[in-house]
């Protein structure tokens, strides 16, 4: 429900936020923001390493990879009403399904059950898009390799074939031509049942032209910030690992009232009326296309490039709609910022990175982010979720500077695998 308060400090001090699963040590970002608007935070997580010092209590409890949906749903109400939870958020797409669920039971914001179940399932999604006549790609449900061969002959090549329920890019897989099929096919399906135990895939029609992210903040229906960060680079596959973004988008105005458009009616039809939405397009030849679609905050660093360029703490929002209060929402342009990931193209163990005081020297380096120590086990796309060692974040003028001086950057750090 809406809240009517000008005083935003006495609206949100002492009121409690469970947040379901938590990232690495590396997202302290929507802990931090919570503790600064005086919230008292409760968290469920199966294993609590480095939140302990941001919550104020704890249910270790697995929310992402449940043998018993309706247990965890039931025990993580339970302890809602006994903390005297008055909102729920998650960044983590798999636990979403529970988020939805125990909101509606307690009356709280979050995506219907119904929706939350088509959005945590990319076939259920993309039949979803279909029925509200939004611009995605052309997409079939397989289970067999015969099947998979039968879809992309009604498709045409080049097909990207994926798991289901993924995240990350992980078991994503691009076949040019019948011979790469199985291959793709067996890679998705052997992540997929990594993953999430389903061996159920999508072949879909592959898109082309660049990736961007739109990032929403909705309260009561309406639409209080709209943003589309870039991925500079195209991704060709066979495997499609995601690095560099830069914000604000440097796509021309209709462009980019096309993509806000779609997403508008993404998010009506999906009846997302208090939420921090995320999606991903692409934006093809024909047009901006979806890709998918997650009611959690943006993943990997765009919430704080977003917080660099224009001044919106997209996570402190975030919080705020989840607990049913209106955010204030001013952005201020100061420039263009963007964030490239340093990681592997293969995998290994860490043994040193090398480069970084070079690296803090190169122009427009505003932060370097160190999320792996040596010794740390690295792994990559399409075999798992996408691993970074470091993020470097760069600032400037123009879209293209950031993008060059992030390539410049990056170019001076080394990672050693052994």
């Amino acid at each position: 429900m809406p809240e009517n308060t000008t005083d935003e400090a006495t609206a949100l001090k002492g009121r409690t936020l469970l947040i379901l699963g938590a990232a690495g040590p590396s997202k302290p970002l929507l802990f931090q923001a919570a503790r600064e608007r005086g919230i008292r935070t409760v968290l469920i997580k199966e294993t609590v390493t480095w939140e302990k010092e941001f919550c104020d209590e704890i249910l270790p409890l697995s929310v992402e990879n449940y043998t018993d949906f309706d247990a965890t749903v039931a025990a993580v109400a339970d302890f809602c009403r006994e903390q005297g939870v008055e909102g729920i958020i998650t960044t983590f797409d798999s636990a979403v399904p529970v988020m939805a669920h125990v909101a509606e039971k307690l009356g709280l914001n979050g995506p219907s059950p119904s929706m939350a179940a088509a959005l945590r399932d990319k076939n259920a999604m993309r039949e979803r898009f279909a029925e509200l006549g939004l611009p995605s790609a052309a997409s079939i449900l397989v289970h067999t390799l015969e099947e998979a061969l039968e879809a992309t002959a009604k498709i045409g090549y080049p097909v990207v074939i994926k798991p289901t329920y993924g995240t990350g890019s992980a078991g994503v897989v691009l076949a040019h031509q019948e011979s790469e099929v199985e291959a793709a096919f067996t890679k998705a399906r052997e992540v997929g049942l990594n993953l999430s135990d389903c061996a159920d895939l999508v072949v879909e029609e592959y898109l082309d032209g660049l990736e961007v992210t739109v990032d929403a903040l909705v309260f009561d229906g309406e639409i209080l910030f709209h943003n589309i960060s870039d991925n500079p680079e195209l991704m060709p596959g066979p495997i499609f690992p995601e690095v560099e973004f830069i914000t604000p988008t440097a796509f021309p105005e209709q462009t980019v009232a096309e993509a806000f458009a779609a997403n508008e009616a993404t998010i009506k039809g999906f009846g997302l009326d208090f939420a921090v939405v995320h999606a991903e397009m692409r934006m093809t030849s024909r047009g901006p296309r979806l890709l998918e679609l997650h009611p959690r905050p943006a993943g990997q660093r765009v919430p704080q490039i977003i917080a660099r360029s224009l001044g919106v703490d997209l996570m402190g929002a975030a919080i705020e709609i989840a607990l049913g209060h209106r955010p204030e929402i001013e952005p201020r342009r100061k420039g263009y910022a963007g964030y490239r990931a340093v990681c592997p193209s293969v995998p290994g163990v860490l043994k040193s990175v090398k480069g970084l005081e070079d690296a803090w020297k190169s122009p427009g380096v505003f932060d370097i982010e160190v999320v792996l120590e040596p010794g740390a086990r690295l792994v990559t796309v399409p075999d798992a979720v996408q691993q970074d060692a470091l993020y470097v974040y760069v600032e400037a003028d123009t879209h293209e500077e950031v993008n060059q001086r992030l390539l410049d950057a990056t170019a001076l750090i080394e990672l050693e695998l052994e």
